[in-house]
């Protein structure tokens, strides 16, 4: 009874975090081209397909996947489920920091609480909480890798040294194995190390941490030959997606970009702007905790301020500082998109309410603060998310399965994507076959080309969306970006050569993330997305139907 009143603050945080990611989650399909792919590998991993299990170079996200979908195949909304299992796991990763935090700062099981919900309530966890990611199993493990580099710079004891070693080995290679992007947490992890240890140590402690990891990669190589016969299959997604895959199709930049302003401008319309004080808070804590006067050696015996280095350098909240800086700071120069930032914005949450609740000059008001911080970031998910969270799809694939099912097996002929993937959970529940057109499709020249549609019909059907304006992939192959100036609707452009058929409304694609989410990829800065943004809730999104005459 002891430890449930103990860990009530962990079971109501939940609860809360829970409620706010499940919230018309029901009500949703997949959000973008990645949700669609990571779903379709559960799926036949499921069937005995392997040929996706390193898409994105996550093999374990697409097991845990697989499991949800093998135990919820047979419901109708069996996709939803995975998403939920992803969504736990991201709570599960916020409330484990948020324990650590807890006894790390001493806070009471209150405190714990408003800080779990300051920090699960950023609008991008919530929506990164209801997306099919490689982000949100990663989280878990890399917040059990930091725990345990904890334990060995401030805990060590010797004869366990290596153990937490061994451990903090396994966890990283696990995150790596949810998502590659894991890589940008080490040179914080080799730079305590090399602070912490001698040379010979330090080298040592390397040896067993890359001995280790080089174990679970050549686990994979080895599953690649076995089961896709080649020993490529890991080891290739793996270089592509590290060295190749940020280099933008749209306009061909390079994955460094150096828009500065990016994140920043990305936090005033989106997250909490708050947290900006919270971090000037933590800083001006600490060196006003740290500074200290000593006497020198003068014969006006005159103050002088000084830093005692080392004993902030072994200050636990100097260690999540240090750790936030060296993810912040290098994701500055890189492409951008927030979701790249969560692990940042975990700790500026975090970090921020360690100074509301016990900051230097906020004093009382910055509990009031705090509490002001939560009840926005509900706003802001109210504002950006829930009020996008219903989805037509299933009623675009109703229409389709009763209007244009043509053979004795319940499905259709035909039903050609362009543009998006959003639909196939919906057609794949509907039983509908559908296939997916290359990005250079073509009525006058693609069409008559046998070797590349292999059977089409003289009349066949067009299923899109405007989710193609952000894939670059709309019919006619239409370019975004072209001089910087920004084409919106694609509607009128061919619509007197394709006969739409039906359209619907769809408010999914007009959910801001989206937008800031493909800036990376259309080569944008943030205003340009966010102007595509507006542009396109303006002219209403939809889901459009077409009747192609060959």
């Amino acid at each position: 009874m002891n430890n449930y009143k103990t860990h009530f603050w962990l079971i109501a945080a939940f609860i809360f975090l829970f409620l706010l990611r499940f919230f018309r989650l029901s009500e949703l399909g997949l959000h973008d081209y990645d949700a669609v792919t990571n779903f379709l590998a559960a799926k036949q991993l499921v069937e005995g397909n392997f040929s996706m299990l390193f898409h994105h170079a996550a093999p374990f996200l697409h097991i845990f996947d697989a499991f949800f979908y093998f135990v919820f195949q047979n419901n109708s909304t069996s996709f939803i489920f995975i998403v939920y299992g992803e969504a736990i796991l991201q709570i599960s990763a916020i409330l484990f920091l948020c324990s650590i935090l807890k006894k790390d700062w001493k806070f009471s099981a209150t405190a714990a609480f408003f800080l779990a919900i300051f920090v699960g309530s950023s609008p991008l966890l919530v929506y990164s909480g209801r997306c099919l990611t490689i982000d949100n199993g990663s989280l878990v493990f890399l917040v059990l890798t930091l725990n345990q580099l904890q334990k060995l710079i401030f805990k060590e004891v010797t004869n366990l040294k290596y153990t937490k070693l061994i451990h903090l080995s396994i966890y990283f290679a696990i995150a790596f194995g949810f998502n590659y992007k894991s890589i940008l947490i080490l040179p914080f992890i080799f730079g305590y190390l090399f602070y912490q240890n001698s040379i010979l140590n330090f080298i040592k402690k390397i040896i067993v941490f890359g001995v280790i990891n080089i174990l679970f990669v050549g686990f994979w190589t080895l599953i690649g030959q076995l089961l896709l016969g080649k020993w490529t299959a890991y080891l290739g997604n793996l270089y592509y997606l590290i060295f190749e895959a940020h280099q933008r199709e749209v306009t061909g930049e390079s994955w460094i970009e150096f828009d500065l302003l990016y994140y920043f401008k990305y936090t005033f319309f989106f997250e909490n702007p708050l947290i900006w004080i919270g971090m000037g808070m933590v800083i001006f804590s600490i060196i006003k905790k740290f500074l200290k006067r000593k006497e020198s050696i003068t014969k006006e015996n005159t103050n002088a301020l000084s830093f005692d280095w080392k004993e902030l350098i072994n200050q636990k909240i100097i260690f999540w500082l240090l750790f936030l800086a060296s993810i912040a700071l290098p994701t500055l120069f890189l492409e951008k998109a927030p979701r790249i930032w969560i692990l940042v914005l975990l700790l500026a949450y975090a970090l921020s309410a360690w100074a509301f609740l016990f900051g230097e000059l906020l004093n009382k008001s910055g509990k009031w603060l705090l509490f002001l911080g939560i009840f926005y970031n509900c706003w802001l998910v109210m504002a950006h998310i829930y009020s996008y969270s219903a989805t037509s799809y299933n009623e675009a694939t109703m229409y389709i399965k009763e209007n244009l099912v043509t053979n004795e097996l319940d499905k259709t002929e035909k039903i050609y994507l362009k543009g998006t993937l959003q639909p196939i959970p919906f057609l794949e529940k509907a039983k509908i076959n559908y296939f997916i057109l290359p990005q250079d499709f073509d009525t006058d020249s693609t069409i008559n080309n046998k070797n590349i549609l292999n059977s089409i019909d003289s009349i066949f059907y067009i299923l899109t969306d405007d989710y193609c304006v952000l894939a670059n992939d709309c019919l006619e192959a239409e370019s975004i970006m072209k001089d910087k100036k920004i084409k919106y609707s694609i509607r009128n452009q061919y619509a007197q050569k394709y006969q739409l058929l039906k359209e619907w409304k769809e408010p999914t694609l007009s959910e801001p993330f989206l937008y800031v989410e493909h800036s990376q990829y259309l080569g944008l800065n943030f205003s340009e997305s966010y102007d595509l943004w507006q542009k396109q809730a303006q002219d209403t999104t939809t889901i459009r139907l077409y009747k192609i005459f060959r």
